[in-house]
């Protein structure tokens, strides 16, 4: 390299010898030239000199100033010459590019996995080391992003800013309305290989999928049950805890599941909404109702018009004859007298 003034060869040389001779009197940072070491001391004073006309926004360094303000301007210089994409800032582009390559080069010192972003990289090293530096100040719960704090945040204040056009439902998350939306338009986009089943969602697909492998992930601790599901686990698992979440409101009863919360609200409320397709019989119970069938729908069974195929037959108006009764002078037929 060659230099116009003399000056920017010494301070070129500097990088070759490593020596940084300008030191922050308030920190340990050390730098090639005072106006480094000049715009890194603002970062102790707090002062940010260079201020946005079109917003409030300030900043530490002049680039920093420029780069926001093509924010305002919608320019976006850097072009990608794969694609139609454009960027504000260079390294977002050179970020991007990576993604036509497939090169990922920050790859984890503990696992095989590896990441176009640097920041991606240093988020995923959390799951290793057990760090959830994100912590949620109305529950006991923490996180490894910001992003999944700022989501479950919204599960304590009950806002669900993400309104679906075609209803009234809401939704938590941004997903979970596209997701949702596809109920509307009847699209499955994901199909089975092995089957002609269709989901609208990947995570069912794969749920699937496993009915025909007849691989059970998930494996009971405390017995050699296996599930397909994470949920069937957690379920049985409160069969050996023996803890009953569900609790009846009107009664002291609780339950394991849910599902038999609901079925028990009805010994209360005496809806029956199951019915007997052949004697119109109601039931409160689908299992009472498949024993019940099997009764009332025999093949031996003819229907009865106008009465319930189980009801128990009446007893004959006359009472049936007493059994006889016999003496050593009147003897059975057959017997002799004594």
């Amino acid at each position: 390299m060659r230099f116009i003034q003399r000056y920017h060869l010494e301070r070129h040389s500097l990088i070759h010898t490593g020596v940084k001779p300008y030191a922050c009197t308030m920190c340990d940072m050390r730098f090639f030239q005072r106006y480094h070491l000049e715009r890194h001391r603002l970062t102790h004073t707090g002062v940010k000199p260079y201020a946005c006309s079109m917003c409030d926004m300030r900043f530490f360094q002049r680039y920093h100033l420029a780069r926001h303000t093509l924010t305002h301007t919608g320019v976006k210089p850097y072009a990608c010459t794969m694609c139609d994409m454009r960027f504000i800032q260079r390294y977002q582009l050179e970020r991007h590019s990576l993604t036509h390559t497939g090169v990922k080069p920050y790859a984890c010192t503990m696992c095989d996995k590896r990441f176009f972003q640097r920041y991606h990289l240093a988020r995923h090293s959390l799951t290793h080391m057990g760090v959830k530096p994100y912590a949620c100040t109305m529950c006991d719960k923490r996180f490894f992003q910001r992003y999944h704090l700022a989501r479950h945040s919204l599960t304590h204040t009950g806002v669900k800013p993400y309104a679906c056009t075609m209803c009234d439902k809401r939704f938590f998350q941004r997903y979970h309305l596209a997701r949702h939306s596809l109920t509307h338009m009847g699209v499955k986009p994901f199909a089975c290989t092995i089957c002609d089943m269709r989901f609208v969602q990947r995570y069912h697909l794969a749920r699937h999928s496993l009915t025909h492998t007849g691989v059970k992930p998930y494996a009971c601790s405390m017995c050699d049950m296996r599930f397909i599901q994470r949920n069937h686990l957690e379920r049985h698992s409160l069969t050996h805890t023996g803890e009953k979440p569900f609790a009846c409101d009107m009664c002291d009863m609780r339950f394991i599941q849910r599902y038999h919360l609901e079925r028990h609200k009805r010994v209360h409320s005496g809806e029956k909404p199951y019915q007997c397709e052949r004697c119109q019989q109601n039931f409160s119970r689908t299992d009472r109702l498949l024993r019940h069938r099997r009764l009332c729908q025999g093949r031996s069974v003819p229907k009865v018009e106008n009465q319930p195929c189980c009801e128990p037959r009446p007893y004959p108006q006359e009472p049936p004859p007493a059994p006889p009764t016999w003496s050593p002078l009147h003897p059975p037929p057959g017997r002799l007298a004594v």
